[in-house]
């Protein structure tokens, strides 16, 4: 696993990407051919809260994509997880909950071929 960085791979999401919501986080999917590429990508804006706080929930999100990638959770393919304004409150449990929730969405969204998911 890691980290989403090129201004490429942004822009190859922003595109083609799939988007799963939920209640702290969004997140953006694209498979990849590569069947090992998995890169993980975090955007916490402003909005969240101040720097201190910002960087509490990026530490959080970071563990929790650690716990599940040791659970083999995620499948190859390109991720961004976007927090929304209330992130900051959730506790670590629910951020591995949620996030294990919409990486198991987007999952099963290619297998079933709908899932909770919109574009755009």
């Amino acid at each position: 696993m890691e980290s989403l960085r090129k201004r490429e791979d942004f822009r190859r999401l922003r595109v083609s990407g799939r988007s799963f919501r939920g209640r702290n986080f969004d997140v953006r999917v694209l498979r990849t051919r590569s069947a090992q590429e998995l890169l993980i990508g975090f955007a916490i804006p402003k909005r969240v809260g101040t720097a201190v706080t910002r960087n509490k929930v990026r530490r959080r999100l970071r563990a929790a994509t650690r716990v599940l990638s040791a659970e083999g959770k995620w499948n190859p393919g390109l991720y961004l997880v976007f927090a929304k304004e209330g992130s900051a409150l959730a506790t670590y449990n629910d951020i591995v909950g949620e996030l294990a929730g919409l990486v198991e969405a987007s999952s099963s969204e290619k297998s079933r071929g709908r899932g909770k998911s919109s574009d755009g």
